[in-house]
């Protein structure tokens, strides 16, 4: 019998932020060419005591990471634009990232920084990254 092949498609993938002025509008990132949906390990404490004969073990809070990728450059991108803003005002804002299948990712964060790079005869190309704060939740 041959596996079944449940990959999804990267194609297609859409990252928006919602407006910072406007609740409930979501605004696209456009130029989107990378992402990374990283998460971290919660630490591992270590409750051990002098009449342990294991090491006895307990974990930290989970940590849900950041989420960075690469994209075209460009602050005229009303998506990049609201990023920007956030970066600048320091504000919590609101991220979703739906994916190919319909399925949606929506969360929280801070928008840490958004550095690009330019070569001779290239497009500019730039890197995002956005501290999740609090857990993400599935749709």
């Amino acid at each position: 019998m041959a596996n079944k092949n449940i990959s999804i498609p990267a194609q297609g993938l859409v990252f928006e932020i919602e407006s910072l002025t406007t609740p409930d509008t979501w605004l696209p990132i456009g130029g989107i060419k990378t992402i990374n949906r990283g998460e971290v390990a919660p630490g591992v404490n270590d409750e051990s005591v002098l009449t342990s004969t294991y090491k006895e073990k307990s974990i930290s809070l989970p940590d849900a990471g950041q989420f960075s990728g690469t994209l075209q450059y460009n602050r005229a991108d009303v998506g990049q634009a609201e990023m920007h803003t956030a970066k600048a005002t320091g504000v919590e804002a609101n991220f979703r990232q739906v994916l190919s299948s319909g399925d949606v990712e929506a969360f929280s964060g801070y928008v840490l920084n958004m550095p690009f790079t330019a070569n001779i005869g290239q497009s500019l190309e730039g890197q995002f990254s956005v501290e999740i704060n609090g857990e993400p939740g599935w749709s």
